[in-house]
């Protein structure tokens, strides 16, 4: 993907939802994987087009050793490289219980806390096009009703998410033009969670077997339901 189609892209889509406005100040989740990596970065060129500032947040789960560290100074690079200012928080995750949302949880808490300490007014999370149907089948799946099925919504209070518009093979392809380095966690190609099943079997199936556009359709019926 071409970064200057992204960038635009992005601004529509902000604009488009109304996610942000002038003089914001953002804070951006970011865990070092190719979405929240590409969103520091798109942010970084498009700030001073939206008149915002920055502030990024790492929280290390420290659930992976070794690798939790070296998510967290492969961000510290970035930031730095992007010239945004970063903050990181170490949190301890139960492990007993659903270790997904704990996780959320205990993240979430940070952002919460760093907001209000720093007066923020958005908290910036790079949910992307793929999570999006994932997120929409899982409510199905569960029998949601219209709000489940809006899925990610775009603005929920001060919490957005404005790298819906864009897939993660797009996300991935840009790192990759700009040779922007990112992590990859390997506890998303665990089977023992059935997001990742979802993600890794069943929406492949379906893709292969039904409908090739399957994730742009899910992202689309979002959209509606969310409208």
């Amino acid at each position: 993907m071409d970064a200057v189609q992204a960038q635009k892209r992005l601004i529509g889509f902000i604009r488009k939802n109304e996610l942000i406005k002038v003089s914001n100040r953002l804070i951006l989740g970011c865990s070092g994987g190719a979405d929240s990596t590409a969103m520091v970065w798109l942010f970084a060129r498009i700030r001073h087009i939206l008149n915002v500032s920055l502030l990024a947040v790492h929280v290390n789960h420290q659930l992976r050793g070794e690798e939790s560290d070296k998510d967290q100074e492969a961000v510290r690079e970035l930031c730095m490289q992007q010239n945004i200012p970063l903050i990181i928080r170490s949190v301890e995750v139960p492990k007993s219980g659903n270790l997904e949302n704990e996780s959320r949880k205990l993240r979430f808490g940070v952002f919460r806390e760093v907001q209000q300490n720093y007066e923020c007014d958005r908290i910036v999370l790079a949910h992307h096009l793929d999570d999006q149907a994932e997120t929409v089948l899982m409510n199905l799946f569960r029998g949601s009703g219209i709000s489940g099925m809006a899925g990610i919504k775009p603005l929920s209070g001060t919490v957005i998410h404005p790298m819906l518009c864009f897939s993660r093979r797009e996300l991935e392809s840009l790192l990759s033009n700009e040779n922007i380095p990112w992590r990859t966690d390997k506890s998303n190609l665990d089977p023992g969670f059935s997001r990742n099943r979802l993600r890794m079997n069943l929406i492949p199936q379906i893709q292969t077997e039904y409908n090739p556009q399957l994730s742009e359709h899910l992202a689309r019926q979002a959209e509606i339901f969310y409208q």
